[in-house]
């Protein structure tokens, strides 16, 4: 049976959560239903959601699951004693807390339909450019030719790369790709956290921050300081956030003092852009009295 693998980690969720006597709670509040009471370990699960092809055709998500459990238990001192004003910032903490916050903005479920409905596309571009462009279906049919050894006509070579892309394009393929390219855009997105100076974000008495099943989030600023979200992580200038606690945020791509309280209205900026980005919940710790 595929593993449950939790798209946002238990331990992050638990960073949100409450603790009466029954255990760490979470109040779920899903678009279009009544609010909730959830729990970190079933919250922004999924059967199967590492689950990759094997040589022998066999479907395994064992080992995809088992290298992101290893960047979380880095990372877990990390996000745990980050917020304390006496925690230092090591090349080797950095590490550790861009690999998770790049972990983190691959596996939302936001990035897999990202990665589905650009995969669909460009493969859905190419199949129609064989079909329309005269000049290009030569070319391509004589490729396939020289492989084969052999001429192949225009029909049994747009049969075959048809049948191709039908199969890249199912759901079992499309996952097996997202899959197998985590580690290189782990890699590549870490790098670029690294690259941007870091600043920690508190919150003012009384505001919380909130957290969703999409946490990262990226943005712009004006001129006027308004927020302008959505844009790419490499993309120049972009701020990058990733809310760690109630009253904490990491926020890469701001200089200045590495720690600072940020103004009531900002926290209420970002958790709207947090709530109105998230597919299915918000996640948000129920204020004290």
């Amino acid at each position: 049976m595929a593993i449950l693998s939790h798209k946002i980690p238990v331990a992050y969720l638990k960073r949100f959560a409450t603790e009466p006597k029954k255990g760490k709670r979470l109040y779920v509040y899903e678009k279009g239903k009544p609010p909730r009471i959830g729990a970190p370990k079933s919250e922004a699960a999924e059967r199967g959601f590492f689950a990759a092809k094997l040589p022998d055709g066999s479907i395994d998500d064992s080992a995809a699951e088992a290298w992101a459990q290893k960047i979380e238990d880095d990372a877990l001192d990390v996000l745990i004693h980050a917020p304390n004003s006496c925690f230092i910032w090591t090349l080797t903490n950095r590490k550790r807390m861009a690999e998770y916050w790049a972990l983190f903005f691959q596996r939302t479920t936001t990035f897999f339909d990202f990665h589905k409905n650009t995969s669909q596309s460009t493969f859905g571009r190419q199949l129609a450019r064989f079909e329309a462009d005269p000049e290009f279906r030569t070319k391509v049919v004589q490729h396939y030719s020289r492989l084969a050894g052999k001429p192949l006509s225009d029909e049994v070579v747009s049969s075959a790369i048809g049948k191709s892309i039908s199969s890249l394009m199912e759901d079992s393929e499309v996952r097996h790709q997202f899959v197998t390219r985590l580690q290189h855009r782990v890699d590549l997105f870490s790098g670029i956290l690294l690259n941007k100076p870091w600043q920690l974000w508190r919150v003012p008495a009384g505001r919380q921050f909130a957290t969703s099943d999409n946490p990262v989030m990226t943005f712009l600023t004006d001129s006027w300081g308004r927020y302008s979200v959505g844009h790419g992580l490499g993309k120049e200038g972009v701020i990058v956030l990733l809310p760690i606690s109630p009253t904490a945020c990491i926020a890469a791509g701001i200089s200045g003092y590495a720690d600072r309280m940020i103004a009531e209205a900002d926290v209420l900026e970002v958790n709207q852009d947090d709530h109105l980005r998230s597919k299915s919940v918000c996640l948000l710790e129920r204020q004290r009295s």
